[in-house]
């Protein structure tokens, strides 16, 4: 699945999603996010993005870490969507061994979630 297809198929199901979302994200007027590389969604955006990657089969890793929060991350054709407890990121795939290295950089991840991260992401699609 590509992003488009993603987007489309939100579009589609909006109602349904926002419905969801209802009373999860704090957020008092509902919208439907705009689906683009580079993207970063907060709030109901980040929510909605995240029923929408649940709602379809598509490969994820997940880590845990160490305050509790988790990442988890959803291969698509041409993306990765990487989604958090509070803000969601859409990573073209030729800069997501980038964002790993700036995720570890950070001290966000450990050594050990960058070579389990590296090795799902070139052994996935």
């Amino acid at each position: 699945m590509r992003l488009e297809d993603l987007e489309k198929l939100m579009l589609s199901n909006l109602d349904e999603f926002l419905n969801s979302c209802s009373g999860i994200c704090r957020s008092d007027i509902p919208y439907s996010p705009s689906l683009s590389e580079h993207s970063i969604l907060d709030g109901c955006g980040q929510c909605l993005l995240r029923n929408l990657m649940d709602s379809i089969d598509v490969e994820s890793f997940n880590i845990i870490l160490r305050d509790g929060n988790y990442l988890e991350f959803f291969r698509l054709d041409d993306v990765i969507v990487e989604i958090g407890n509070d803000v969601a990121f859409i990573i073209p795939l030729d800069e997501f061994i980038s964002r790993i290295r700036e995720l570890r950089e950070f001290n966000i991840i450990s050594d050990e979630d960058v070579e389990s991260l590296t090795s799902w992401f070139r052994g996935s699609g």
